[in-house]
């Protein structure tokens, strides 16, 4: 979870940046590890090739060169035999020919041959040469002989002679199939790594997969989320919801941007909000003040200097005018006091005044 939070945080361009990096790297990865399996293919095909196929080839060649060898000289007997000189100079062509083959393909065979066993083995094989090829031109010369060509048959069928050829051969053969075998468990080997290279590049490519689709999924959410939750926002506003919760405000991205311009029109709303709020308490206010303060006149041009406005509530303006007309009130109050009791001292001379006229007038007639 901190994970994500780290991740939503960050710049939009960021997170793209970093989820297809982390796709190529991948990938990457798999393109450099298929190549260099394909390296590794190459060269074990390259050294089954070299090493394998072409040394058993160059050792069957040996064997089939070896029979071929051993088929002349026979031929070679059977034309001396029959007195037809050109089948002879073509045989003995054919045993020189075969003689080069042969060394040239046991050079070649050399370098094929990896295992110490085998190259002990093949290191006894030139002096087996040797002596075939002894006794192949002792059968020849034997041959040309006087009774040569039933002197040449006896050294055929010898057990010495073709102990000679069946060493040679056996000895071959056995470093072929060895190699055979080899080449197979070679290429057994070989189809081992392959299906370990393919099973490695299937994992790297689920992996470079499901990292794409986490990060689609991560971009997704961290721009999802949070704009729903700036529509959520918005929307409260919309509908006068002014005390709605912002999210979203630390995120130092796009993200942020927004949700800190929707915190600062929330703010705006509320001060908005909190003056019309005043500007209705002020004119509630004010309509009462004057309502009362009618009242409060109404009563004292009835004489009546006993009633006040309340305080109570109020502020500022409104609070100083009703002190202000409660002060003329009670000035008034006592102002009518004042002209009352003056108004009862004038009443009670006028009353002294007229008797003593009455009785200045009573007086006057009696002097009469």
């Amino acid at each position: 979870m901190n994970l994500f939070s780290a991740f939503a945080k960050l710049m939009l361009k960021t997170k793209l940046i970093l989820g297809f990096g982390f796709v190529l790297v991948l990938a990457a990865a798999i393109a450099w590890t298929a190549h260099r399996g394909l390296d590794e293919q190459s060269a074990t095909t390259r050294q089954m090739y070299d090493k394998d196929l072409m040394g058993i080839s160059y050792l069957r060649q040996l064997n089939r060169d070896n029979n071929l060898m051993a088929r002349t000289v026979n031929r070679l007997v059977l034309a001396v035999n029959a007195n037809d000189a050109e089948a002879v100079a073509k045989a003995e062509a054919t045993i020189a020919d075969t003689k080069k083959v042969l060394m040239a393909n046991l050079e070649k065979t050399k370098p094929t041959i990896i295992r110490a066993e085998l190259k002990a083995k093949l290191e006894t094989v030139p002096k087996m040469y040797d002596d075939y090829f002894a006794a192949a031109d002792k059968i020849v010369a034997t041959a040309k002989g006087p009774d040569g060509v039933a002197q040449a048959y006896k050294i055929i069928a010898s057990k010495e002679y073709q102990g000679t050829i069946n060493t040679l051969i056996g000895t071959i053969k056995e470093i072929s199939d060895v190699k055979s075998k080899g080449a197979e468990t070679n290429m057994e080997a070989a189809d081992a790594r392959s299906d370990d290279l393919d099973r490695l590049i299937q994992i790297m490519f689920g992996g470079m997969a499901a990292l794409a689709l986490l990060t689609i999924y991560m971009v997704n959410k961290s721009i999802n989320t949070p704009l729903a939750d700036l529509n959520r926002a918005l929307t409260d506003l919309a509908a006068s919801k002014l005390d709605t919760t912002v999210h979203n405000t630390d995120y130092p991205n796009e993200i942020g941007e927004m949700a800190r311009a929707v915190a600062k029109l929330q703010l705006a709303l509320q001060e908005a909000d909190r003056l019309a709020k005043a500007d209705q308490a002020n004119n509630k206010l004010a309509q009462e003040t004057t309502r009362q303060i009618g009242e409060i006149i109404s009563a004292a041009a009835g004489g009546d200097f006993t009633a006040a406005v309340k305080l109570e509530g109020k502020e500022g303006f409104f609070l100083d005018i009703a002190s202000q007309v409660n002060k003329l009130i009670e000035t008034s109050r006592h102002a009518f006091k004042a002209i009352s009791s003056n108004a009862g001292s004038l009443s009670l001379a006028a009353e002294e005044l007229s008797a003593v006229s009455i009785q200045m007038s009573s007086n006057a007639e009696e002097t009469t």
